[in-house]
């Protein structure tokens, strides 16, 4: 007996034979069988003709948009040049009428190379005008890291970007998101000041002076970034 039709999926033959020769109570057997499907009925093989058919569709589409596109500047040009041809053949002197319309399309021509010519200029003083990235953050921390309320947000609505795109951008620069940078700016200024000689100043008020509105959040920041707690620098200075 042959199966010829069945469809793909999971089978289970039972058979039953009784002996001709023997009184014993008839035995069942039982064959599992597992039918895979042609490879063109596969959910690999639909889901690639699928995108290949989307991919033909979209190339077909841009073809004849271009084509179109092509077809009505030709009608346009069509229309624009008719009644200067028009008036060529009604001129009583054509050739003077002519070599007029080519003398304003060549105005016309020198203006627009002249227009472009001006634009990129323009667009050239700009860009070397423009502000690097990390001038225009280095200013701002500088003019705002002593106040406590400056964080990401203030400091995205000074550089005018959103949240993800600072972050992005300051960490191609310098590694770092930018909460990490405007803290470690911070710590770096008031490592400065601990440095210094004859400085009076308790480990509160450095604090307080670099935007930090918590002495024990600063004192944890500064010994994770320099491995020595900032009061070894104000003991040091007291001796």
């Amino acid at each position: 007996m042959r199966y010829t039709s069945l469809p793909s999926g999971s089978f289970r033959l039972e058979v039953r034979y009784d002996s001709a020769y023997s009184d014993e109570e008839s035995e069942l057997l039982t064959l599992n069988i597992e039918v895979t499907p042609y490879f063109w009925h596969s959910w690999w093989f639909l889901s690639g003709l699928l995108i290949l058919l989307v991919a033909l569709a979209s190339w077909l589409y841009r073809q004849r948009m271009m084509k179109l596109s092509a077809r009505i500047k030709k009608e346009e040009e069509r229309r624009l040049m008719e009644p200067i041809e028009k008036a060529v053949r009604e001129s009583r002197n054509p050739e003077q009428m002519q070599a007029r319309i080519q003398d304003i399309l060549h105005i016309q021509q020198r203006l627009e190379e002249s227009t472009n010519k001006t634009a990129e200029a323009d667009n050239e003083e700009a860009r070397l005008k423009e502000v690097p990235f990390m001038d225009r953050v280095m200013t701002i921390m500088e003019q705002n890291y002593k106040n406590s309320e400056f964080g990401v947000q203030q400091m995205c609505e000074a550089m005018g970007m959103s949240r993800s795109l600072l972050s992005k951008r300051l960490n191609v620069e310098t590694g770092m998101p930018a909460s990490q940078f405007i803290r470690n700016y911070r710590l770096n200024i008031a490592h400065e000041l601990l440095q210094r000689k004859n400085q009076s100043r308790n480990v509160a008020d450095i604090a307080f002076s670099v935007g930090f509105n918590d002495p024990k959040y600063f004192t944890r920041c500064f010994h994770r970034q320099y491995g020595v707690p900032p009061s070894s620098f104000t003991q040091s200075a007291g001796e």
